[in-house]
């Protein structure tokens, strides 16, 4: 488990964004980081601590990469970027 993506997103949005339901649509496991204290996600992303707000939701890949303030559009395209085919996409 410990080698999913980490997606952080903001607590009030854990259970509805729509980044979340595409991952889980799609068959894409995840660590759901939802909630976690700013200077917890700053250290795991490397992220600075005062801008990580307005950055979220963060998906951060096994890889270390990780796509910022990102929204179903840009997670397309970070996926085929990294191999995924999708149906609907």
């Amino acid at each position: 488990m410990n080698n999913l993506p980490k997606l952080y997103l903001p607590e009030d949005q854990a259970d509805t964004h729509p980044v979340a339901e595409f991952l889980e649509t799609h068959g894409i496991g995840f660590r759901d980081r939802s909630g976690a204290p700013l200077n917890e996600v700053a250290d795991e992303t490397g992220i600075d601590q005062e801008s990580i707000s307005g950055k979220l939701p963060v998906l951060q890949w096994q890889d270390g990469s990780k796509l910022e303030n990102c929204d179903t559009d840009s997670l397309i395209s970070f996926l085929h970027d990294r191999g995924y085919e999708l149906e609907d996409s």
